[in-house]
């Protein structure tokens, strides 16, 4: 059976396990979180991220040849900062057609930590869910 594509988040972390942050004028944290994605095929010649119309560039393209691992069996990377919760959409370039899907950002986070998760990795997540 095929795996369905998935999108997966990952925090960067430092050398303690927490989450890699910096804080704005107002106090606001923005968190450093790498996207990917598993269970796209093997022919998949990129991914197309699309993000929050607030980004500067809300439309991510990342390419095979350009691809780095964003985490645990996870790949076509591309680094975000966000303090806030919005729906990623991302759209899989493969031989036989385009394949979409997506999430809310938090749970591809609660899903790319779902085997290393710990106390601090739990209340970023929760803090990203309140903006």
């Amino acid at each position: 059976m095929k795996s369905s594509p998935e999108l997966v988040a990952f925090f960067d972390l430092d050398t303690d396990g927490r989450p890699k942050f910096k804080t704005d004028g107002e106090g606001t944290r923005h968190f450093a979180i790498k996207l990917g994605v598993r269970g796209v095929p093997e022919d998949t010649a990129g991914v197309t991220y699309e993000l929050d119309d607030s980004y500067y560039e809300p439309i991510r393209d990342v390419w095979k040849g350009n691809a780095k691992a964003a985490g645990p069996d996870a790949g076509f990377a591309e680094p975000i900062t966000s303090y806030g919760e919005f729906t990623v959409k991302a759209k899989a370039i493969t031989a036989s057609g385009p394949m979409k899907f997506g999430s809310k950002l938090t749970a591809a986070l609660a899903l790319g930590h779902r085997d290393a998760m710990n106390p601090d990795i739990q209340a970023a997540i929760d803090e990203v869910c309140k903006y």
